[in-house]
């Protein structure tokens, strides 16, 4: 079993984390750890962007942080123009 780096209990792994949120509406709320498998993060970052006002939107605070997934995936379209696919290199 992992340990998780928050120190909260066992970690969970992305696949199942993302179990539990599928078939969930997109206003449904979801913890830290489920927002951050979902966008393909981990809850230390997420905890991070919240320490500098930067990452998706969220809800609460202290221990008591979610996200709407709506919002996630309002984030992460934002953020399609930053992610580029690598380009191969041309023969010389």
């Amino acid at each position: 079993m992992l340990i998780n780096t928050l120190g909260r209990g066992p970690e969970r792994s992305r696949a199942d984390l993302l179990a539990e949120i599928a078939g969930l509406p997109p206003s449904a709320f979801v913890t830290t750890a489920q927002a951050a498998a979902y966008i393909g993060s981990s809850s230390g970052v997420m905890l991070n962007w919240r320490s500098q006002r930067r990452g998706p939107r969220y809800y609460g605070s202290n221990d008591f942080v979610r996200y709407r997934l709506s919002d996630l995936d309002l984030w992460m379209s934002s953020r399609a123009e930053e992610i580029r696919p690598i380009e191969p290199l041309s023969a010389a």
